[in-house]
């Protein structure tokens, strides 16, 4: 019997695609990493999309890592006759992680900001500490009512070493004494109230030359595409009253206008603004945290906002390496590097426009959009 399948994603954490038989029934995938059979029991996943095909709806299937992968290993998916599916050898994951990990190495001692149900760092293979604002306790108790499948499982939720409570300081909740290499950070800075404060917090805790790795969401690929970015006034703002929650303004500004990808600009709905209210009003009379994202960035809207709030003297770290929004990614991911240079300096990094940074940039994007323009 003829066989045939799919791998739509790839992921550190997880596979995802279809597969079935000549006749269009649900086939059995074999998922191997290096060589290593992990499974052969897949779970089913409902996909409706696939009758149009004359496939069963049931034909999908999904698995999730019991670690997170590394940057060297492959994943293969099988079918029952042992071909592959299209889309397998399986390396996507590699790409990003490259990017994120550069000149990480396993026995470098580091912080990972923020895991939850998704670590990008094994504990298995790196000297890794895991840091978020609250317990694993609470943090399932937070999520297990909003989350669904496709955001977040809050049964995987990561063990948390450091908790990083907001009114405290990094330096305070690490072990006294110590000095981390790195810390790596995947769609965390752009929920951050204050990222210019949080940035020197987590300064205090590294070694000198020290490397933050953020992976910062594309505003263009994701849900604030109809948003404005940030503007220096509002990191300084932040950095300032030194806020360490949402404020009003973020809260109301994220709820009126994010939207989903393909969708145009419109004003919202009367019900929305006044729920949006509610929330900004919320947070400004209680102690409550309410997740949004706080900042918007686009890939050149993050190195002009950085330039400026370098010049004050304030930003303990200069661009060390930057990696362009990959095709398919909503995500650009920078590297930062603890220094103790002046500010002009420092500003100046964030402003080069040699091939390793712009130059890149603007060819990539050039790239998708022939007529891109750029100031």
């Amino acid at each position: 019997m003829a066989f045939r399948g799919h791998v739509d994603s790839c992921q550190q954490w997880h596979v995802a695609g279809w597969a079935a038989d000549s006749q269009g029934n649900p086939a059995h995938v074999i998922i191997h990493v290096n060589g290593r059979v992990v499974t052969s029991a897949a779970e089913r996943v409902p996909r409706p999309d696939l009758a149009a095909h004359g496939i069963s709806e049931q034909g999908g299937f999904s698995f999730v890592f019991e670690q997170p992968l590394d940057v060297t290993e492959r994943v293969e998916v099988l079918l029952p006759d042992g071909s592959h599916l299209t889309g397998s050898p399986c390396t996507s994951h590699q790409a990003r992680l490259r990017e994120l990990l550069d000149e990480i190495r396993p026995e470098m001692r580091g912080l990972e900001v923020g895991p939850l149900d998704r670590p990008i760092l094994s504990k298995a293979k790196y000297s890794v500490s895991y840091v978020d604002h609250a317990t694993r306790e609470e943090l399932i108790a937070k999520y297990k009512a909003s989350a669904t499948p496709e955001t977040l499982a809050s049964e995987r939720i990561a063990p948390v070493d450091i908790v990083w409570a907001p009114g405290r300081t990094l330096a305070d909740c690490v072990p006294p004494g110590v000095k981390y290499d790195y810390c790596l950070a995947s769609h965390v800075v752009e929920h951050i109230a204050d990222p210019i404060g949080w940035l020197q917090q987590i300064a205090l805790v590294l070694k000198d030359g020290g490397i933050v790795s953020l992976a910062v969401p594309d505003k263009e690929r994701t849900f604030d595409h109809l948003r404005a970015v940030t503007p220096p006034a509002d990191l300084i703002d932040a950095y300032v009253r030194q806020i360490t929650r949402p404020s009003p303004r973020q809260v109301f500004d994220h709820i009126t206008s994010v939207s989903e990808i393909g969708l145009e600009a419109r004003p919202a709905s009367p019900a929305l603004i006044r729920e949006a209210f509610a929330h900004a009003l919320g947070v400004h009379h209680s102690e409550r945290y309410l997740d949004v994202h706080c900042h918007v960035f686009t890939q050149a809207s993050f190195f002009e906002v950085f330039e400026i709030v370098a010049h004050t003297g304030i930003l303990p770290f200069k661009l060390r390496r930057f990696y362009p929004t990959r095709t398919g990614a909503n995500e650009f991911i920078v590297s930062l590097q603890k220094c103790s240079a002046q500010p002009e300096e420092i500003a100046e990094t964030y402003r080069r426009t040699d091939g390793n940074i712009f130059g890149r940039l603007k060819a990539h994007v050039a790239a998708l959009n022939p007529l891109a323009r750029w100031r």
